[in-house]
């Protein structure tokens, strides 16, 4: 077994070196999830408050309501992510009631 490191006055195996290697890359890819994630959401939050630099769509029950105006502008004033709806945190979905 070869040490390369010391850890207070105890030799480090070679394979645990390795190991912790290999968590602290983990560590800094999350890292760099989260800053993506945030960057993604910045640019839903400008869209969907926007809706420029994109193509809105809606579905037929939307049109069938007959309110889109009022649906959309919900959308574009929806601030309501959470754990719950956003997991990722890139504000890429929303619910909400249309009375």
């Amino acid at each position: 077994m070869a040490f390369s490191r010391l850890r207070g006055n105890k030799p480090v195996s070679e394979e645990s070196r390795h190991s912790t290697d290999f968590y602290f890359l983990i560590f800094l890819l999350m890292g760099r999830k989260s800053a993506r994630s945030k960057r993604i959401a910045a640019l839903n939050d400008v869209f969907r408050q926007s809706f420029m630099g994109g193509k809105v769509f809606y579905t037929a029950g939307v049109q069938a309501l007959n309110i889109p105006a009022v649906i959309l502008d919900k959308v574009q004033k929806y601030a309501d992510f959470n754990k719950d709806n956003d997991p990722y945190g890139e504000h890429d979905f929303g619910r909400f009631e249309v009375a």
